[in-house]
């Protein structure tokens, strides 16, 4: 009996999955810009958390992304909503905005972890004219610097949303975007955010963002696999124009 072949991946399902991973980056983003909001304390009481995470149903997750994921879904509040929300605010603070040596993890800045320990070093110009090149402000509405963690986790998401356009107009540029959303990932951000990671795990105490620091760390690296991935599929099946 015949056995029928798998259905070959088309141009939408890659935009369909270019436009999921902007959305996951825009979700870390925001999970690092600013203290929880009153909305993001809701999800986590009625357990949607990782809606942003359905579009990779049926992908195999590293072990590593999968314990980060058990360990904020095991997360078991007992705070009152309101209670809550200052509870997460105040292990925010402290573990993304540099309190005190001692009480706190170096602050989420490429240069205070390449940089030789200052802000505003050679990796915050590098990402600025970065960002120039694709239209991003350099600096959040809270007046943050290019080089803070939730803007770059903003500008994976700017690519992955113009990769996700290219498919649907000019699939000449699409392979050009992934290249380019994994060059950022080696060469900014996975350089950096592991060291930010095991430095905050030293000063974690609740368990949700023990499970916030892990997922980060384990999401960057499956995901530059997945790029790799992408590549490889997207390459057998389109071949460049002109």
């Amino acid at each position: 009996m015949a056995v029928a072949a798998p259905e070959r991946p088309t141009a939408a399902d890659f935009s369909a999955m270019a436009t999921a991973r902007s959305k996951l980056y825009d979700f870390l983003s925001g999970l690092s810009a600013t203290k929880p909001s009153s909305e993001l304390v809701k999800a986590i009481k009625e357990g949607t958390f990782f809606a942003f995470l359905l579009p990779f149903e049926g992908k195999d997750l590293p072990k590593a992304l999968e314990d980060a994921l058990r360990t904020i879904i095991g997360y078991r509040p007992g705070a009152s909503p309101d209670g809550l929300e200052e509870d997460l605010a105040v292990e925010w603070t402290k573990i993304f905005r540099g309190v005190q040596k001692g009480y706190s993890p170096p602050p989420p800045y490429e240069s205070v972890y390449l940089g030789g320990g200052i802000l505003q070093g050679e990796p915050m110009r590098t990402v600025s004219n970065l960002y120039a090149t694709h239209g991003l402000q350099t600096r959040t509405p809270t007046g943050e610097l290019p080089d803070y963690i939730a803007m770059e986790f903003k500008f994976m998401s700017v690519l992955a949303a113009e990769e996700a356009e290219a498919w649907t107009s000019r699939k000449e540029d699409a392979l050009s975007c992934l290249l380019e959303q994994k060059r950022f990932l080696r060469e900014h951000l996975l350089r950096w955010v592991p060291k930010f990671c095991d430095e905050a795990r030293k000063h974690i105490e609740t368990e949700f963002y023990k499970g916030v620091i892990d997922l980060f760390q384990a999401l960057l690296r499956w995901d530059v696999d997945l790029i790799d991935e992408l590549i490889e599929t997207a390459s057998d099946l389109f071949e460049p124009t002109g």
